[in-house]
């Protein structure tokens, strides 16, 4: 069952758009669904069997196009997003994309050609366009979208044609993981399509607003030169997430590695890079920060951070994320800044800007929850029923 949470009880939309997003009435939805996955204008759910359903915004992938729907009536494995389009990886290991062709909707007639054994498919958040990015089972890259934002690849293409393992996508650009745990980024130099740390200039102030949406406060930080991680992520890479413009590598020693926009957490402080350089077990991303999961149970959490008076700021929460955390639900879209933190006790924790939850939809979040997905609009927590 799909269970639709109000606008008026989360973040507020700035779309007319997005009005119909959470209208969850559609008998379809009402059973069988596996899956929901959301963009910033609509959502698309899959169902047992395979069939992949629609609702929103329509030229923002609200609306499966009829010229691929008969496709999308089975077989579809799972669903990749940027904030205006989707596309859905079949299990016979086809694509098919749909929505705002800046934003990757549209895939080359030359490309759909070469689009076959896609084992998963990734996709850049920006607000301002989008791309995605197809690995096969060989282990090659293929890209498609907006250049600035990593539609253009052909930089590293070399790089791209075999021996990737996994793709992950950050706002405004892409890291490739290959065996032997070896990197590959491409994409807005500045926001982590180059391995390195980086404060914004004057000269590319213009062009990096295209790719920004940063948290408040990151103006009055002080700027330095930018400083390479090239060497720390040529082998011993573990996993990769990305957040807005931050990518975060947890290495088979337990480190995590930050490269991007220094501001937005990129950039470690000595106490942070203390906690970070040993012991942990996974990372996790919102949009604007970062969660990192220790092997003693304790969470560390940094980037942006900010409650938006929500009240769930991460200062009066601290004494609960220092033991005892089997996992967070991290969603790295605009507007969605908190983090569900999933205690051993079965207790669920907002922490940071989550919306303003009523005491109902926190406690519906204590218990059944099988996914959490949502948007600029509000959020859609698919549950278990008996």
């Amino acid at each position: 069952m799909v269970v639709g949470i109000p606008t008026s009880w989360v973040s507020q939309g700035d779309s007319e758009d997005e009005s119909p997003l959470l209208n969850c009435e559609m008998p379809e939805l009402q059973e069988g669904v596996e899956a929901v996955y959301g963009n910033r204008s609509a959502f698309v759910a899959i169902k047992q069997g395979g069939q992949a359903l629609a609702w929103g915004a329509p030229r923002q992938g609200g609306e499966i196009p009829e010229s691929i729907a008969h496709h999308l009536q089975s077989g579809v494995k799972s669903i990749s997003q940027t904030n205006e389009a989707f596309c859905a990886l079949k299990e016979n290991g086809d694509v098919y994309a749909w929505g705002q062709p800046n934003f990757g909707g549209e895939i080359p007639s030359g490309l759909h050609e070469k689009l076959k054994d896609v084992i998963s498919v990734s996709g850049t958040f920006n607000l301002h366009g989008g791309a995605f990015a197809a690995l096969t089972s060989a282990g090659a890259v293929m890209t498609w979208g907006l250049d600035a934002v990593g539609g253009d690849s052909s930089a590293v293409a070399e790089q791209l044609q075999s021996g990737v393992c996994s793709v992950i996508c950050g706002g405004c650009a892409f890291a490739a993981l290959k065996e032997g745990g070896t990197v590959v980024t491409w994409g807005d130099p500045h926001r982590g399509g180059k391995k390195e740390v980086t404060w914004a200039d004057d000269e590319s102030e213009d062009e990096e607003e295209e790719c920004s949406d940063d948290g408040e406060g990151s103006e009055s930080e002080e700027k330095h030169d930018p400083y390479s991680v090239e060497d720390q992520l040529s082998s011993g890479v573990k996993s990769i997430i990305g957040s807005d413009d931050v990518f975060a590598a947890l290495k088979e020693t337990g480190e995590v590695v930050t490269w991007g926009m220094a501001v937005d957490g990129a950039h470690q402080s000595d106490e942070l890079k203390e906690q970070l350089k040993s012991g942990v077990e996974s990372i996790s991303a919102t949009y604007t920060n970062f969660s990192a999961l220790k092997n003693d149970g304790g969470l560390v959490i940094w980037g942006v951070i900010d409650d938006y008076g929500t009240g769930r700021s991460l200062e009066s929460l601290q004494e609960q994320l220092e033991s005892g955390v089997l996992g967070v639900t991290a969603l790295p879209k605009p507007n969605l800044w908190g983090q569900f933190v999933h205690k051993a006790s079965g207790e669920v924790i907002p922490v940071g800007f989550v919306g303003h939850l009523p005491d109902v939809v926190e406690e519906e979040l204590k218990s059944g929850v099988e996914e959490v997905t949502g948007n600029s609009s509000g959020y859609v927590v698919l549950k278990r029923t008996s």
